[in-house]
């Protein structure tokens, strides 16, 4: 005997009862299940005669459309490597606050938050960031203005869905952030490249009209220029008269390091063309894969439409955390610390190159974000001084990767906000070494 009670056996008995091992049959008795739970969750592996070849080939696949954005010529390289742009210091985040408000965040929000939420995101988060970008950025809108997206891609397919058609024309910034040019391209926009003149973007001289244009007023990507007031009310006159929507991607906004910032082009918008845009990949880190557009008041129901037709919701822990990040204030000291720690940075980063590479690179003079642009002095082509300088394990992205029609002076693209440093001097050594192989 096994000394086990009547009640132990009649549970066992259901729960594999529960589990499909057994089953019953009145009158009978009990017996094992002919097929077990586990093979019910396996697929058969079932060979056919399909060429998927001919498929992969074939004009009419699906996904031919990007082929061309997959097969660029894409630097290998270590994604943590100096001197990579858009990078923060991923070292200097309080992930121990972050972690904390992750784990708190699923006790604090209501049970009904864990099913389908809000497209347009979760509303403590929203009211965080209508309250930091109208106290910091000098944003105008009411809460219910700001949409949650999964990062800055999300938001040019989501503006690109609602506000444009295939062919309409974009006027854009001349070099230019690729990862914009590229998703409105693939959408089937034409790109009219804008070239940047000391004051911004310049579309004066542009003869087709754009439907919209794009733009990174605060710090221009990747020059570093900062529009200036002048500038922003000419283009806001010049999309009033034309009918014409403004993107403006306000990145790294957050770090100037000297002077007054300039309101948001939105902020000085009387006629609601200007869609902004903000990511949380700059101050905290860009695998949290958050941002917002705060969109015109009647464009609210087709932005989150469009937002729920493309993925439904964005996670809700993470959005809780966020507005608590925000909310205890966690956010606004961070920025602080940070600005003072990527200033100095830069100014390290300036020296060493002056007192190493000065006959070699020139670097432009900028008083805000988190990169820098080098003009090439002894290099016609900024590509080859990229792969020279990736020989020595050295990342420097060329300034032409960014440009359009390739006709921009030969430059490189420095990040160096997310590098001690240490890093810094001895990465610059090294490439010293590099001209003399």
């Amino acid at each position: 005997f096994l000394n086990i009670s009547r009640t132990t056996v009649l549970l066992a008995f259901e729960n594999l009862i529960a589990e499909g091992y057994i089953k019953g049959k009145p009158g009978s008795g009990t017996y094992i299940s002919e097929e077990l739970p586990e093979n019910l969750l396996l697929t058969k592996n079932i060979k056919t005669n399909f060429d998927s070849a001919k498929r992969k080939n074939s004009p009419e696949a699906k996904g031919y459309h990007f082929k061309k954005y997959l097969i660029q010529e894409r630097l290998d390289y270590n994604r943590f490597a100096p001197f990579r742009p858009g990078m923060p210091d991923l070292n200097e985040f309080p992930f121990h606050i972050w972690t904390k408000l992750i784990s708190t965040s699923a006790n604090e929000i209501s049970k009904n938050d864990f099913g389908y939420g809000d497209a347009a995101g979760y509303q403590p988060l929203r009211d965080a960031i209508a309250n930091y970008a109208r106290a910091a950025r000098g944003v105008k809108c009411e809460n219910d203005q700001v949409i949650i997206i999964n990062g800055s891609q999300q938001g040019f397919d989501l503006v690109a869905k609602v506000l444009l058609s295939p062919k309409d024309n974009i006027g854009f910034e001349e070099p230019g952030y690729t990862g914009a040019r590229d998703s409105f391209s693939a959408a089937g926009m034409n790109i009219i490249p804008m070239p940047i003149d000391e004051e911004g973007i310049n579309f004066k001289k542009t003869k087709l009209k754009p439907v919209l244009i794009y733009t990174t007023p605060s710090h221009q990507y990747p020059l570093g220029i900062t529009m200036s007031l002048n500038r922003r009310l000419e283009l806001l006159d010049y999309s009033s008269l034309n009918n014409c929507w403004i993107l403006e991607d306000d990145y790294d906004s957050e770090y100037r390091y000297k002077g007054q910032p300039l309101s948001s082009l939105q902020g000085i918008d009387n006629n609601d063309s200007v869609i902004y845009m903000g990511t949380f990949s700059k101050v905290m880190f860009p695998g949290l894969r958050l941002g917002y557009l705060i969109v015109p008041e009647y464009l609210i129901k087709s932005f989150t439409a469009a937002k729920m037709l493309t993925d439904r919701n964005s996670p809700i822990f993470e959005q809780a955390a966020l507005a608590k990040f925000i909310t205890d204030g966690h956010y606004g000291r961070h920025i602080r610390r940070m600005r003072l720690i990527y200033e100095k940075r830069k100014e390290i980063f300036y020296n060493f190159i002056e007192q190493y590479l000065d006959n070699h690179i020139t670097l432009h003079q900028t008083d805000a974000g988190l990169h820098t642009v080098g003009w090439l002095k002894n290099f016609s082509s900024d590509v080859d001084f990229s792969k020279l300088m990736l020989s020595g394990g050295i990342y420097t992205p060329p300034l032409s990767s960014y440009s359009f029609t390739k006709k921009c002076k030969p430059g490189i693209v420095f990040g160096y906000a997310a590098y001690t440093e240490h890093q810094i001097k001895s990465t610059i050594k090294k490439m010293l070494r590099c001209f003399s192989v």
